[in-house]
């Protein structure tokens, strides 16, 4: 495993390893990368059918769209590397990447509760769908020049009907935040502000973002999201000094980073799709798993299989 980009050390970044076993038979970490994409992606593609995809407070198929978009991520950044092309855009990536798994990890494995879960979800898209709200309404004056009277009288129209569906949504939004048990304890801030990130119902304050990386992964990573990735994100200093040596060298962080990712997004699906997975588990391990280890003595394969089924896909 490349253990260095530039001075940061992947090995003190990440707060677990990925996947033991595998470790121990020495497969390399592309191989490890595609096995866990092609697993999740296995889950992904069969429940993803089995649920509402368009429904927005559905937790499950909140879940299932947030795995959608990692595992395009992940493959954008594994296409990206194999060409060994733009190390700049794999690093934003894996910073997306990050973003996103940290918004499941804090509901899915930080909230508990179910119906606190929703709570957060709906406060999520309430979050978003005011901020989109806000940008639909600033108008840009026609200009002739650029733009024809038509095609700006269309676009203000898009623009107006897109706002007022959205006030609609949000509407209906709020009102299902009132049927919630616990809603006389929540502090008013986090509904009027839909503050998703809230640490405590009964008061205002929020998991910053670093908070939330440290969640799951130790502090190192949290400061190499937070500065490192971060100046490639907004285009600062640390992505023009290294630029020329990153020419040199094609350093595999996005695959370190895919692989935890992705393990833990194995066992957040585990948790929550009991009992749509147990057939799933057994047609990957009969067509799949083989495929990966078709080398390895089948003793092995069966360590393996049993590790993933028993949710102990990550030390």
């Amino acid at each position: 495993m490349l253990n260095f980009v530039g001075n940061v050390n992947i090995n003190k970044v990440m707060k677990f390893k990925p996947y033991s076993i595998m470790d121990r038979l020495g497969l390399d970490d592309n191989c490890q990368f595609e096995f866990f994409f092609s697993y999740l992606d296995h889950y992904y593609q069969h429940l993803s059918k089995l649920y509402d995809m368009s429904n927005i407070i559905d937790i499950k198929a909140f879940l299932l769209r947030g795995v959608s978009k990692i595992l395009d991520i992940e493959q954008s950044t594994y296409l990206l590397a194999s060409e060994k092309r733009d190390l700049n855009s794999i690093l934003v990536l894996t910073r997306t990447a990050l973003d996103y798994f940290s918004v499941l990890n804090l509901f899915y494995n930080k909230t508990s509760n179910e119906e606190e879960r929703l709570f957060r979800i709906i406060l999520y898209e309430l979050d978003g769908l005011t901020t989109r709200i806000k940008m639909l309404q600033h108008k840009t004056d026609f200009d002739p020049k650029h733009i024809s009277k038509q095609d700006y009288d269309n676009i203000i129209q898009q623009c107006t009907s897109a706002r007022e569906a959205d006030k609609k949504v949000c509407e209906y939004l709020r009102s299902r935040l009132s049927y919630f048990s616990f809603v006389d304890t929540v502090n008013n801030k986090i509904i009027s502000n839909n503050l998703w990130k809230y640490k405590h119902i009964e008061n205002q304050e929020f998991y910053s973002w670093k908070e939330l990386y440290n969640m799951y992964f130790n502090d190192n990573v949290s400061s190499f999201s937070q500065h490192y990735l971060s100046h490639y994100v907004h285009g600062l200093a640390i992505s023009d000094i290294q630029y020329f040596s990153e020419k040199g060298g094609f350093p595999n962080i996005h695959l370190s980073m895919g692989i935890s990712i992705m393990g833990h997004l194995l066992k957040m699906i585990q948790n929550t799709f009991t009992d749509d997975i147990k057939e799933l588990d057994e047609e990957f391990k009969a067509d799949i798993i083989p495929c990966f280890l078709n080398d390895i003595p089948q003793e092995i394969i069966a360590e393996i299989s049993d590790e993933i089924s028993h949710h102990r896909t990550i030390d």
